[in-house]
């Protein structure tokens, strides 16, 4: 989850070439950064006809949680191959579950990620170095691709997910730095109205809604009070969405931009993704695809419903939220009507679940 904290200072191509000259004894040949990250500013290398990732941040906090959570994951191999003591239980647990029915399962699938080639935590601008996935983010070839690669693509991001659900629990749920992040939750619920509560606090800082959307939101909370109870504190990437999820030649080819991990509930990931989608007008059969292969009960549907509704609010929030530059982006009359306009229809959407 993206946190509030504004990008100090200005840093300059000047500190990516410093990083890197550094890191391989010479200036990269082009610099060009990339428009992705709200906490981060994230460039592309090159050097020939090799390239490399380049992430700076305000907060060294961040990129520590990408160092440890890249060399964990590129530790953690396909459970077949000899996996850890605890992901093996996890594994053999999740697997006894889904043969009772009690969740649904798809086969898991380890996903390309990122190495770690190079970190500098200590400076005021913290930096990283990482090998470069082929492909573009999903949200810039969506449009590009044809029904059956859109399939194929959340298909492969439901397998990848499954795959993480192997890793051990954490000890509480949440946006996890590491299994030892003192900030994690007690339970599921605490994550969901942290969430609302970030999310009504932007909008009263921001001025563009009415606060009185996040009560709408959190008196939906009481309803999914057993369900809430029921989910465990497994991994999912909670920002492999329009975003993160790379594509090459119409094909899944990996996830990047681990700052954290979520433990708790993977629809969460599911209901930003249908949530983008909606804001850009999309067409949502991708969700569709990959809630397919994933499974889910119809307690979980009415759960997907609320949580599009909750990062609806956050979307709501985002207007007027500075971020990583320097003044937010301008906010036109039509985009609050706009996101006002689908805020009441996830809203009829999550009430009408519970009179079927």
């Amino acid at each position: 989850m993206s946190s509030d904290r504004s990008f100090a200072g200005d840093p300059s191509e000047a500190r990516v070439i410093g990083v890197c000259e550094t890191a391989f004894g010479a200036a990269p040949g082009a610099i060009e950064r990339l428009a992705t990250g709200l906490c981060n500013r994230v460039y592309r290398a090159g050097y020939g006809r090799e390239s490399f990732v380049v992430r700076l941040s305000s907060s060294a906090e961040t990129l520590a949680g990408s160092v440890y959570w890249l060399k964990t994951l590129g530790d953690f191999g396909p459970i077949q191959a000899g996996a850890t003591e605890g992901a093996a239980e996890c594994a053999a647990e999740c697997a006894a579950e889904c043969a009772a029915g009690m969740i649904p399962g798809t086969a898991p699938e380890k996903p390309e990620l990122p190495r770690v080639l190079y970190e500098d935590l200590a400076s005021p601008f913290p930096a990283i170095i990482m090998t470069c996935l082929e492909g573009r983010d999903l949200g810039h070839e969506y449009d590009s691709l044809s029904m059956g690669e859109r399939d194929g693509v959340a298909r492969a991001v439901a397998r990848a997910n499954a795959w993480l659900r192997l890793l051990p629990e954490a000890g509480g749920f949440g946006f996890l730095s590491s299994y030892e992040d003192r900030d994690a939750k007690p339970d599921w619920e605490s994550v969901v109205l942290a969430h609302i509560e970030r999310s009504r606090g932007r909008i009263s800082a921001n001025g563009h809604f009415d606060p009185s959307f996040a009560d709408r939101v959190e008196s939906f909370v009481p309803r999914f009070g057993d369900y809430f109870r029921s989910v465990r504190p497994r991994a999912f990437f909670d920002d492999a969405t329009t975003k993160n999820v790379m594509v090459s030649r119409g094909a899944f080819a990996g996830i990047v931009d681990l700052d954290w991990l979520c433990f708790g509930d993977d629809l969460y990931a599911a209901a930003l993704t249908r949530m983008s989608l909606l804001d850009a007008g999309r067409v949502g059969d991708y969700v569709d695809s990959w809630i397919a292969e994933r499974g889910v009960t119809a307690e979980e549907r009415k759960a997907l419903a609320f949580y599009t509704l909750v990062f609806c609010l956050d979307f709501m929030s985002e207007k007027g939220t500075r971020f990583n530059e320097p003044a937010p982006a301008r906010v036109l009359p039509e985009e609050t009507a706009a996101l006002a306009g689908l805020f009441a229809t996830l809203e009829r959407n999550v009430a009408n679940a519970f009179l079927s």
